[in-house]
């Protein structure tokens, strides 16, 4: 079981991801905008964080950036923009998967995210 923040401006995406993420054991908190989530992010430790790139005229680059600040949270980018995965990449998210994106394909690339991410801590301590 791990603690994911889902960040998504689209309020029956972020239902849906939320909805398939606790099926699969994870705790999860949704956050509906940058802000939100930025907040979020500070108040609280997460295992992994999953967002959508854009934001009506923002994208995601603040919350990748505060992830990444916040112990090297790894972080999922989802977007349905071929050219958005290649900026999002060079910001720091981990994994890209294009939209749409079923249960299967999200769940096991969260959970190797995550398994990736416990392995180096302990190789790190």
């Amino acid at each position: 079981m791990a603690r994911i923040l889902c960040v998504d401006d689209d309020a029956q995406v972020l239902e849906l991801k939320r909805q398939i993420l606790e099926r699969s054991g994870h705790v999860v908190n949704t956050s509906p905008s940058v802000e939100d989530a930025i907040g979020k992010l500070d108040a609280q430790a997460y295992d992994a964080v999953i967002t959508d790139w854009w934001f009506g005229h923002h994208d995601s680059l603040r919350v990748i950036q505060k992830a990444k600040t916040c112990k090297e949270t790894p972080v999922l980018v989802v977007s349905g923009f071929v050219a958005d995965a290649l900026v999002s990449l060079g910001t720091g998210a981990d994994v890209y998967l294009e939209k749409p994106v079923n249960a299967t394909e999200l769940t096991t690339a969260l959970d190797s995210l995550i398994a990736q991410g416990k392995r180096g801590a302990k190789s790190a301590a």
